[in-house]
């Protein structure tokens, strides 16, 4: 019996290092590609090229939300256009913004890691935590990781503001700076919004620190505020708060498809989550959990949301489970007999979850030829670009960065335009009157239209956004169609001119 137990001794955390071996591996295996890609100009989304134009507004001196043009406003707080167009005076800036983000997702997982240390857990389940959490958006949001956009910045700040929180200090400096952190984050990406409701609700409980909390908050908020209003132009409270289509089902389609991949990983979370609840010291995690679930699934029932809006249940998920990890190998080593097998079998479910979502990954990417496609996909983004060189302006882009890089003005933001023309903040007639009149010299699509809108069809009698397409609506696709001609086509999209006025 002796012996059974010595050899059991020795060979699980030969096991348990292993299963986090094969974890790195996978994960080192996935980070190659926005590695590859990020040398590329050929952009990732949308956004990358939305962030190059208001960057360099910003970097040009140009007050960011003047309100002069009301078909470009800048919906994002001011922070990352500076300090990535900081960068971007010795990067190129789509680089510049990429590095950023790509260091910021290492940043993150290394400061959960570091959280599951500060709440009394061991080497290994930081280390497990913070690769587990890397390992989340490689496999869920792989486009977001060194993509040019603000949002794993903002995270990043946010998290130091929790990590400060961790230590249970309440003094006036540290609940200080961990207001400032929050700001901070929310000044970069103010979506973010479960972390700073979490401390709020948990520094309720602790009623004697919550007015100072509210206090600093809205002191550095306001202070920050009223420094963009002043520097940023007038119009930044405006802009900030452009509404968006909201759609309930839309909602419900991302609960279902986030309960289809990890109500399980959820689930085996609850008795942590539940012990954790009755502890000061962590209650703050299982209340990030439950702000990030509700805050989460709220947001992404509004249009031009995606995989990004679940990001903080990454983040919470990822501390919980090295926690979970924690718990067993420290607090049930002496209360249940085979406390190993649970541990290295919630070890293994774990890295399971990222393991299994690699040849999915390695597949849709095409790993074997994805530098050959991207070369491909880089040499008509560039033959695009000096063919729209050539065009007379006002041209119009819905792959934004080809009229960046083809020094063209921005005048017409395609998703928030029309976003506020199904919303009314703007009339969709002044939009058709554009197009009707043959305003713009060329318009970049993604795709062909369809023919049903060569159709000569009646208006619809209010903005409706076609269901695959959030950047234009039905009737600006229709007068588009009826207005101008296909001119070319590429790897990158098409290219319409106007239809002969006769």
């Amino acid at each position: 019996m002796l012996k059974t137990s010595v050899h059991s001794t020795k060979i699980f955390p030969l096991f348990l290092w292993s299963i986090l071996g094969i974890l790195i591996f996978s994960v080192c295996l996935l980070i190659m590609i926005p590695v590859i890609r990020m040398g590329f100009q050929i952009c990732i989304n949308y956004n990358e090229g939305w962030n190059l134009y208001h960057t360099l507004t910003a970097m040009s001196g140009q007050a960011l939300y003047s309100g002069k043009n009301e078909l470009t406003p800048v919906n994002y707080p001011p922070l990352s256009f500076y300090i990535v167009g900081g960068l971007g005076k010795v990067l190129e800036p789509l680089r510049a913004g990429r590095y950023v983000s790509l260091i910021s997702v290492l940043l993150l997982s290394a400061g959960v890691g570091y959280a599951v240390l500060k709440l009394g857990g061991k080497i290994y389940h930081g280390v497990f935590a913070g690769v587990f959490c890397l390992g989340l958006f490689l496999i869920y949001a792989i486009e977001y990781v060194g993509m040019n956009d603000p949002q794993m910045l903002a995270h990043v700040f946010v998290l130091g503001g929790l990590l400060i929180y961790l230590n249970n200090s309440y003094r006036n400096r540290d609940l200080f700076f961990v207001a400032f952190l929050m700001v901070v984050g929310l000044f970069i990406k103010h979506n973010l919004l479960a972390l700073p409701l979490a401390i709020t609700i948990d520094l309720f409980f602790k009623s004697r620190h919550f007015v100072r909390w509210i206090g600093y908050l809205t002191i550095i908020a306001v202070s920050f505020t009223a420094i963009t209003l002043v520097l940023g132009g007038t119009n930044f409270i405006n802009e900030l708060v452009i509404g968006r289509s909201y759609d309930i089902e839309r909602m419900y389609v991302w609960v279902r498809t986030f309960g289809r991949k990890s109500l399980l990983a959820l689930i085996i979370t609850l008795p942590w989550v539940i012990y954790a609840f009755k502890k000061d010291n962590f209650r703050i995690i299982p209340l990030y959990l439950l702000t990030a679930l509700v805050v989460n699934f709220a947001a992404s029932g509004g249009y031009g949301t995606n995989i990004n809006m679940f990001f903080d249940l990454f983040i919470a998920i990822s501390i919980i489970v090295g926690m979970m990890l924690a718990y067993i190998q420290i607090n049930l080593k002496n209360r249940f007999k085979y406390y190993n097998y649970l541990l290295l079998g919630t070890a293994v479910f774990y890295c399971l979850i990222i393991v299994s979502g690699v040849p999915k990954i390695i597949d849709s990417y095409r790993v074997g030829s994805l530098v050959s496609e991207l070369q491909l996909k880089e040499q008509s983004f560039i033959a695009d670009t000096a063919y729209l060189a050539n065009k007379p302006e006002p041209v119009l882009c819905e792959e934004i960065a080809l009229c960046y890089y083809a020094k063209k003005r921005f005048e017409y933001d395609p998703f928030l335009t029309a976003q506020m023309a199904v919303t009314k903040k703007i009339d969709e007639k002044i939009l058709l009157k554009k197009i009707e009149d043959r305003y713009f010299t060329t318009l970049q699509l993604y795709k062909e239209l369809p023919k049903k809108y060569s159709q000569n069809l009646p208006y619809t009698s209010s903005p409706i956004l076609s269901l695959k397409n959030e950047r234009f609506t039905e009737n600006m696709m229709q007068a588009i169609a009826n207005h101008y001609t296909l001119e070319r086509k590429s790897e990158i999209g098409v290219f319409y001119i106007p239809k002969d006025k006769s």
